[in-house]
């Protein structure tokens, strides 16, 4: 890749800088509440609709947490909470010294996360300092759209004044993928379960 032709550099949060679950069953393993784990809860978290009308604002919380309780069989929506916070684990090793090498190279960077305002604080916090570092932060719970549409492809590119194809992207889903190549961004599958950052700089030539 020529650097030289790019001028920002995008990442989605969880499963690039951020450890995430995927399923509900993690969720609630790493929440504490193994003992409700069960079968179907090993489908992907945003196969629970209520999840995605919540990330874009078209859920209240209370309304999120008491249909999240009941979907897991948990007693209270404090306990939904937990699980909800669940979500998020550690930072993955060595995003922040990439983030710092783009920065060196003269390049603006970004985030675009599929998330909601509980997440956000989490992952924007001093807890993942590749993510505190990156320039541009935003989210479908603040641009109101989620990815794979190509329209909140095309709203960050707005937001940070530049041309559609001096973008590239890095996200851990397919879908997400192909909606910011349709958007006209240089976009790149990542193996969340290897060295994110490794996968990172070898595609960038860092």
């Amino acid at each position: 890749m020529n650097l030289a032709e790019k001028s920002l550099i995008c990442f989605d949060l969880g499963g690039i800088l951020v450890k995430m679950a995927k399923t509900w069953n993690e969720c609630l393993s790493w929440a504490g509440y193994s003992s409700f784990c069960r079968p179907e809860l090993d489908a992907p978290v945003h196969t629970f609709e209520p999840y995605n009308l919540h990330e874009v604002g078209e859920m209240l919380d209370e309304a999120y947490l008491s249909a999240l309780a009941a979907y897991l069989g948990l007693p209270t929506s404090d306990d939904a909470f937990k699980a909800h916070l669940g979500f998020l684990h550690d930072p993955y090793p060595n995003c922040l010294e990439l983030v710092q090498a783009i920065h060196a190279a003269g390049l603006q960077t970004a985030c675009l996360s599929n998330t909601e305002e509980w997440h956000w604080k989490k992952m924007t916090s001093s807890h993942y300092p590749a993510v505190q570092s990156l320039q541009i932060q935003t989210a479908s719970h603040l641009l109101k759209a989620r990815k794979p549409d190509p329209a909140i492809f095309l709203a960050v590119s707005k937001l940070a004044a530049v041309a559609v194809d001096r973008v590239v992207y890095f996200d851990d889903v397919q879908s997400n993928v192909e909606g910011a190549q349709q958007a006209g961004w240089d976009a790149y599958l990542i193996d969340r379960f290897g060295d994110t950052a490794a996968q990172m700089r070898r595609i960038l030539g860092l």
